[in-house]
């Protein structure tokens, strides 16, 4: 028994299949969205544009990250399902609104905002860790870093705050992503681990 206990911490510091799953079908499909919105649908005038499409591109690769590590980590509910289809418009909605930089930055807000939340409500989901509480400190400095780039886009300076915000952001992503990666479990393994007929449950349904 204490072999198969080994074995089963290591299965469990894995992602799981279906996150991984998940992860690359939403963000396949976000990618080929967007670039249907911004070459087909509504072409936007990419000389003002191109630091959104910069932001957004960001925004797809944190996100295949955060569904595959996010998705393993915290057992579905209700409540999640929802925030992640709130997300998932935030998302989509966002090429529509290339053209129309305080519009997207809007969007990005309301992104931002839903995540936060999101991830604090995980916590009675998943439990209290240094990985969830490093993604809810980031969400909270995406909310205060793209209200501050609205803040100038309303004072008339839209162009300069957009280049601002998204080199912010890019470093940020950097950092988080390859520098100090934030989407790991080499620290804590999540809560939660497969049952012998291949199904992914939380610690708290386990034997």
């Amino acid at each position: 028994m204490e072999g198969h206990s080994v074995e089963l911490t290591k299965t469990i510091a894995e992602y799981a299949p279906h996150a991984r799953w998940r992860a690359v079908l939403c963000t396949a499909g976000f990618l080929l969205w967007s670039a249907l919105v911004a070459v087909v649908v509504k072409p936007p005038p990419w000389r003002a544009a191109w630091p959104l499409a910069v932001f957004h591109l960001f925004l797809l690769v944190n996100t295949f990250y955060s569904i595959r590590t996010f998705a393993t980590l915290i057992p579905s509910s209700a409540g999640q399902w929802a925030f992640d289809i709130a997300l998932g418009v935030c998302i989509a909605l966002g090429p529509l609104a290339f053209d129309h930089p305080m519009d997207y930055t809007i969007l990005m807000l309301a992104l931002f905002i839903l995540a936060t939340y999101k991830y604090i409500l995980a916590i009675p989901l998943a439990g209290f860790s240094k990985l969830l509480f490093r993604k809810i400190v980031i969400d909270m400095l995406g909310v205060a870093g793209t209200f501050a780039v609205l803040v100038a886009m309303w004072q008339g300076f839209v162009f300069p705050a957009t280049v601002v915000g998204v080199a912010a952001f890019a470093v940020v992503n950097v950092y988080i992503l390859w520098l100090n990666p934030l989407y790991r479990f080499d620290v804590e393994p999540p809560k939660q681990g497969f049952q012998h007929d291949g199904r992914f449950t939380s610690a708290a349904t386990r034997p």
